[in-house]
């Protein structure tokens, strides 16, 4: 027998029939319980961590590839990405057993608007994807309608919002829009159907994005198919994102830089999870 426990049943059989041995009990239990509390309670907020890191990373995957003057300009700054870059970076890392790191790679190209219906107008981003968009994610927090299709050549004129946005705006599946942009000193206006609306929860986020053809955005810009705001990585285990990181720096020469808080306070709220490093890995060429 240990001597902390010889000690501790001694003293509590020595008031075997006091008061005090009734408040030690008391404590006893009040200690077991308080323990109990506390760790269900960091077991719940762990879980609730976690559940706004998928939704965080559904938006941008859990790397973010773009050139680091792009949040310090006005104007947009493209990247040059085709099928050979994508193919190198997502064979760029493997695991100890040979697997690929990386799951998927897709391309984005964001771009603010003005979205309007009747009287109503909302300013916002567009996030323009093509035909490499992962939806697994937004197929779980489609509400209404469905996601975009682009299987055609030609760019499609539907749009997904966000359920907040759609109560904006007091629309609905199926009614048109129309979006307004700033290209030039110029305004263009673009008249939209609605394919689609998602709520992940994740207020900041909604009420900021829209989601459109990549194509349309493209054309309006004056930009060729190659020409991308940047490309998002998703990996197979979000634990592997910071050694994917790494490789990254050493096989394409990247110069680290910090994102473009879109919802800094949902960062902050993260500061102090695991998944934080990748949350902040954002590239130049």
């Amino acid at each position: 027998m240990k001597v902390y426990n010889f000690i501790a049943k001694r003293s509590f059989s020595s008031f075997k029939k006091s008061f005090t041995k009734s408040i030690i009990r008391l404590s006893v239990i009040a200690t077991s319980l308080s323990l109990a509390v506390m760790i269900v309670a960091q077991s719940i907020f762990n879980g609730f961590q976690t559940e706004i890191a998928k939704k965080v990373f559904g938006f941008w995957g859990h790397i973010r590839i773009s050139d680091i003057k792009a949040s310090q300009s006005q104007e947009p700054i493209m990247l040059i990405v085709n099928d050979s870059i994508r193919n190198s970076i997502k064979t760029s890392c493997v695991d100890i057993d040979g697997k690929p790191m990386i799951q998927h790679v897709q391309s984005f190209l964001l771009y603010p608007s003005i979205m309007s219906q009747s009287e109503f107008n909302e300013g916002l981003f567009l996030k323009g994807v093509g035909k490499d968009f992962h939806w697994e994610f937004f197929n779980n927090f489609l509400v209404e309608g469905k996601t975009l299709e682009l299987n055609s050549s030609e760019p499609s004129r539907d749009v997904m919002i966000s359920k907040e946005t759609a109560e904006r705006l007091e629309t609905k599946i199926g009614q048109s829009i129309i979006l307004h942009f700033f290209v030039d000193n110029e305004v263009l206006k673009r008249k939209v159907r609605i394919s689609g609306i998602y709520n992940t929860g994740l207020g900041e986020y909604d009420k900021k994005f829209a989601f459109v053809d990549i194509q349309l955005l493209q054309t309006l810009l004056g930009l060729e198919a190659h020409q991308v705001s940047g490309l998002e990585v998703i990996c197979n285990d979000v634990l592997e994102a910071e050694i994917v990181n790494k490789n990254f720096l050493k096989k394409f020469c990247l110069t680290p830089g910090i994102q473009k808080q879109f919802g800094s306070s949902f960062h902050k709220y993260l500061n102090g999870y695991p998944y934080k490093t990748s949350l902040k890995l954002l590239y130049s060429y």
